[in-house]
């Protein structure tokens, strides 16, 4: 069991890793292709886009942020919970790996945040697109490595919490 608890912060440690790494990538993505268009459209979780089409032979790539303000003051918001979260994660396993640190809750309450502001990105997406645009969000963009690997960040964060807690128990 000691070798257990003084490798038990590499979940959390991983766990704030990728989820940073999500914020970096895209949360949500179309790709339509026919033999005339082709269009492909990456979302961020803080509402920055990419678009990239081809149209009758031109090329043209936008790369700028939604100013729809119903979806980019709370997807910044969101976006900035879940980096804080990430960063107060990854330096906590560091203390823990140093023995600073005997048990944190704050693995478990960051690990939930993170699943909740992920959780309300993806619904407050939907909302926002039906109220502007009048389409479902999610019937025409797919989730993305962005909304996808919080969650799994969050999981190894609360492996981590579990096991650190069951090895003080012993």
């Amino acid at each position: 069991m000691k070798e257990i608890k003084k490798l038990v912060w590499i979940f959390p440690l991983i766990g704030g890793i990728i989820t940073l790494i999500a914020l970096l990538t895209p949360a949500a993505y179309f790709i339509y292709r026919s033999p005339s268009f082709t269009s492909d459209f990456y979302l961020w979780m803080c509402n920055l886009y990419f678009s990239h089409r081809f149209e009758f032979g031109i090329y043209t790539t936008i790369i700028e942020f939604d100013t729809q303000l119903i979806g980019l003051i709370p997807s910044i918001i969101l976006s900035l919970i879940i980096t804080i979260l990430s960063i107060l994660t990854i330096t906590t396993a560091i203390k823990c790996r140093k023995g600073t640190m005997n048990i944190n809750i704050s693995w478990m309450v960051s690990a939930v945040v993170i699943i909740i502001a992920t959780i309300i990105w993806m619904i407050m997406m939907e909302v926002s697109r039906r109220v502007l645009y009048g389409h479902q969000f999610w019937g025409i963009f797919n989730p993305g490595f962005g909304v996808i690997v919080p969650f799994i960040g969050a999981g190894l964060e609360i492996v981590g919490y579990i096991f650190l807690k069951k090895t003080l128990r012993n």
